[in-house]
């Protein structure tokens, strides 16, 4: 088993397990403005998206760091696979969760649940298969931080102005 395996295999298990403390920080911190920027403050499929961002970015951050210790040959490719990655997975929350609630007309939280481990697989798998396939050009990753930044960016707006559509809404 490679080295990058075996990160991404402890990676799925972080993000899993901080994903899930994330849940449910912003009520355990007694409704805390900063802890609400990075957690779940309510139901939305919004916010259920940064349940895997803020702890996929925190563990590539520590990969990336214990990879580049190493000399890691494919580490070139890292910051914009990891990004590709983190893109899939929230695409995957949105487009698991409105088209199983779009076919049974309601939500179920087992299955929410499932969504977000499902999500986060989804992450590790496509950060995975893509490390090694991806073509170095010099400022490539200089654009896949970019992408993230500003993720991150539109993240922190939306979650202290969510617009005014389902996606921002506890669903039904």
């Amino acid at each position: 088993m490679s080295k990058f395996l075996k990160l991404e295999i402890i990676g799925f298990i972080f993000v899993s397990i901080l994903g899930t403390l994330f849940h449910f920080a912003y009520d355990f911190s007694s409704q805390n403005f900063i802890v609400g920027i990075f957690t779940a403050t309510n139901e939305s499929t919004f916010e259920h998206l940064k349940l895997l961002l803020y702890p996929y970015l925190v563990y590539s951050i520590i990969e990336f760091f214990i990879l580049k210790r190493t000399s890691y040959e494919y580490i070139d490719n890292f910051i914009c696979t990891k990004t590709i990655g983190l893109i899939g997975g929230l695409i995957s929350i949105i487009v698991l969760f409105y088209t199983y609630t779009g076919v049974l007309g309601y939500n179920i939280d087992l299955i929410n649940i499932a969504i977000f481990f499902i999500s986060v697989f989804i992450s590790f798998f496509i950060s995975y298969k893509n490390i090694s396939k991806l073509q170095k050009k010099d400022n490539d990753y200089q654009l896949c931080l970019l992408i993230v930044g500003i993720i991150v960016i539109l993240f922190i707006i939306f979650t202290l102005k969510p617009l005014d559509i389902g996606l921002f809404k506890d669903p039904l």
